[in-house]
């Protein structure tokens, strides 16, 4: 959904889960997704795939190596490596509503014993001012004294990015404002939820949590008057 404040517009540009701990990135091919239910097929884009047999290769992309292995369906993205997995969707629908989320569920519950450190969730974004101006009057809100800086770096101009960290249901939100390489009118905006594990049904809960942050994220947006 691309949400506005007069010229200045926000577009979702992915949603992403990422699990840190140690992986076995040979696990991840399709016959094992499908022997072992993890396909969310009533949901996009599995629901489009034409059939559900072994022998058949729905996916648009699949690499394996010993230390990573990247598979592809459409407009999702899983890779795994020996310390980390992360699936993407790209196709920018509300995150309570992306396939990523039960997949992951369905994935963890066959390897419930994985050694997990770390996980998160981003909700990435891209701002598009109208002018120059407004972008500037945008990052006033983060800077009391623009030509004070000026003076103290003796420089004309500058742009601001910005990080955020906050405690949130005893985790953390990294609220996150960087420049956007070759585009003078856009500025990237990710939202960040960080937790620890403890035992693999907590940290698998936190997938619960994402309508939860989803509204916390949409409030500070509304704060910036930036209305969805």
């Amino acid at each position: 959904k691309i949400c506005y404040n007069h010229n200045m517009k926000l577009e979702p540009k992915f949603f992403s889960i990422i699990l840190i701990g140690r992986q076995n990135p040979q696990i991840l091919t399709h016959d094992f997704l499908l022997k072992n239910s993890i396909i969310p097929f009533d949901k996009s884009p599995f629901k489009d795939m034409v059939t559900k047999q072994p022998e058949e290769k729905p996916f648009s992309g699949f690499l394996s190596t010993p230390v990573l292995t990247q598979l592809t369906y459409k407009n999702i993205n899983i890779v795994i490596e020996e310390g980390r997995y992360q699936i993407t969707d790209i196709s920018n629908p509300q995150p309570t509503d992306s396939s990523i989320v039960i997949f992951t569920k369905n994935y963890f519950s066959i390897l419930r014993y994985t050694p997990f450190v770390l996980g998160g969730f981003n909700f990435n974004n891209l701002i598009s001012f109208g002018s120059k101006d407004e972008k500037i009057v945008f990052e006033n809100k983060f800077i009391s004294d623009r030509n004070g800086v000026y003076k103290e770096l003796g420089i004309n101009n500058f742009e601001i990015s910005l990080q955020v960290d906050c405690p949130f249901n005893q985790n953390k939100i990294e609220l996150s404002f960087s420049k956007v390489a070759g585009n003078d009118l856009i500025k990237g905006l990710n939202f960040n939820y960080e937790f620890r594990y403890k035992d693999i049904d907590s940290f698998l809960g936190n997938l619960d949590e994402i309508p939860i942050l989803l509204e916390k994220f949409k409030s500070i947006l509304s704060k910036l008057n930036i209305q969805c």
